[in-house]
């Protein structure tokens, strides 16, 4: 449905529903006021006269007041709304109660000021519902459109910064494997080049039609370690070894894509040595509904100015926000590192 389709049926709906209040409230003060047909003082045609003219002053104090001062002054110049207000519940009682002497007397008529009183007195408390009941209505109208656009405003923020966070991690992560290719053709020749390129080539598939799925099979995320690792080992040959430990039958869990592929990017590019063999440890367990998820690498001090690059590096840090968006309160990423030893741990849990 179309945004202008979507205000349309909106507009109708509150027309309606409006319609069908004031009618409802006609019919039962009718129910009421024809009950005072038999009264000793004061005429039975008076209440289904009254009727006819209460009700629409009754509906000019509300939507007055809904559409006209709730608006325009309650927050900016409060003061001057209680006074507005005041004037219009005074002036309106005011109207209605003139109106109720000449119907009961006539124009030219002598009607006792005690009764006038009594009479306006009685208006402005009716007045005076009716204006609480507006702003009520106007406040709670505000306070549900309020929190339904603050949803909508949390639901795109969040899509924008996870698309912002995704489109960060995938031109690193091909730069980073061109390299490798690179190098791998290089050293080794055109099979080797082969066999990356088909890698390479399930890579950027995955990446491109399934990662942007908000929930994808974690046995095709395994898939995708299981390729990059390939690609990674042939571009480091003996430099590097690696101990993947990965519990299989994963088809039925679904996880948001691209997330445990960092830790993992993570490793490769801070753990390893060309000075000196290097093991990467990947272990990942499946329980229930919970998910362990761990990657532990050397730390060469040699290799970092700074030995905190390695948490806090663009990769980590974008695992940490969509975390946070994805699984609140249903995470936990730990990051220990010990002498020469680098760990992340992650665990997940879901419904």
């Amino acid at each position: 449905m179309s945004i202008v389709r979507q205000v349309k049926s909106k507009k109708y709906l509150q027309i309606t529903g409006h319609a069908f209040f004031w009618i409802l409230l006609t019919l039962i003060c009718s129910f009421l006021k024809l009950s005072f047909d038999d009264h000793p003082n004061i005429p039975g045609t008076f209440f289904r006269e009254n009727l006819y003219y209460g009700m629409p002053i009754n509906m000019l104090v509300y939507y007055g007041i809904f559409y006209c001062l709730i608006p325009g002054y309650l927050q900016q110049r409060p003061v001057l709304f209680i006074v507005l207000a005041a004037t219009l519940l005074g002036f309106s009682a005011g109207i209605e109660t003139l109106i109720d002497i000449i119907v009961l007397t006539g124009a030219d008529a002598g009607f006792p000021a005690s009764s006038a009183y009594f009479l306006l007195g009685i208006n402005l408390l009716i007045h005076s519902v009716y204006g609480a009941a507006s702003c009520l209505g106007r406040l709670t109208t505000d306070w549900y459109a309020n929190i339904r656009q603050q949803r909508r405003i949390r639901a795109q923020k969040i899509e924008t910064e996870l698309a912002l966070l995704k489109s960060q991690i995938h031109p690193h992560f091909l730069f980073n494997t061109l390299n490798s290719l690179y190098s791998s053709a290089y050293m080794h020749g055109d099979t080797a080049t082969a066999e990356g390129i088909a890698k390479l080539s399930k890579l950027l598939r995955y990446m491109l039609y399934e990662s942007v799925e908000e929930r994808v099979s974690l046995a095709d995320e395994v898939t995708y370690l299981r390729n990059y690792i390939d690609l990674q080992k042939m571009r480091f040959s003996d430099d590097v070894k690696v101990g993947l430990s990965i519990q299989e039958a994963l088809e039925n869990v679904l996880i948001a894509p691209m997330l445990l592929i960092i830790p993992v990017e993570n490793a490769f590019k801070h753990g390893i040595s060309k000075q000196r063999a290097s093991t990467i440890s990947i272990d990942l367990k499946c329980s229930g509904k919970n998910l362990l998820f761990s990657v532990e690498n050397p730390f060469h001090r040699t290799l970092h100015e700074n030995p905190d690059d390695a948490e806090t590096g663009l990769g980590l840090q974008n695992l940490r926000r969509r975390l946070a968006l994805l699984y609140p309160d249903k995470h936990q990423l730990t990051i220990h590192r010990h002498e020469e030893i680098f760990k992340v741990v992650l665990e997940l849990a879901w419904d």
